[in-house]
């Protein structure tokens, strides 16, 4: 809006001074200097999605090599925001963007098992380490800042959920295989945490 008023004022000047070729010109400069006023802002927490992943639900018991399985959400932290200014090129107006991270705890099944195979994130296939993988690297790379926990009975909690929940109250989620997600840019979801499915070796 405030460059639309900018090439207004800046065309009837510029018509004023130099008539038609003047306007035009006026035109453009006075958008520009509109546009390096206006602030362009992006959804903020309070205006997310609802989160549609329920927590808690049945656990699966499993046999040998088993899929999927559908993960559900066992634990969830808050959203965080990171937010930022940036100017949209030379005179251009001001966008203001949040990154939107959240921690959260997918559970598997009953443990404890002998390992995850491959992981589906909302039906796209992230993992797999299956020896006829073809997307091993890719595999290996998208388990940065995630973990797999077996669901043994000697498992502690995992120091993501204990940063936040505090080590008194953080749950170990003994006998359940987890997958522990830290800070995942869920920006692109509206901070609605993925659904996951996994295949599974049992122990």
């Amino acid at each position: 809006m405030a460059g639309v008023v900018g090439g207004v004022v800046g065309g009837t000047i510029g018509f004023i001074v130099g008539g038609p070729v003047g306007a035009q010109i006026g035109w453009q400069i006075g958008a520009q200097i509109g546009n390096s006023f206006t602030t362009i802002k992006q959804p903020r927490i309070g205006e997310l999605a609802e989160i549609r992943a329920g927590e808690g639900g049945p656990r699966a018991r499993v046999y040998g090599t088993f899929r999927p399985i559908g993960g559900q959400v066992v634990w969830s932290g808050a959203p965080r925001e990171i937010r930022r200014r940036q100017r949209q090129g030379k005179g251009g107006p001001k966008v203001e963007s949040s990154t939107l991270l959240r921690s959260y705890a997918i559970g598997i099944c009953e443990g404890p098992i002998a390992g995850v195979t491959r992981i589906w994130r909302n039906n796209e296939l992230v993992y797999d380490v299956r020896a006829e993988s073809e997307i091993l690297e890719q595999s290996e790379k998208w388990l940065e800042g995630k973990t797999i926990l077996l669901g043994g009975w000697d498992q502690l909690p995992h120091p993501t959920i204990e940063a936040e929940a505090g080590a008194e109250n953080a749950p170990a989620m003994r006998g359940t295989a987890v997958l522990v997600v830290t800070d995942e840019d869920l920006t692109d979801l509206r901070v609605a945490i993925p659904a996951y499915k996994f295949e599974v070796q049992s122990g």
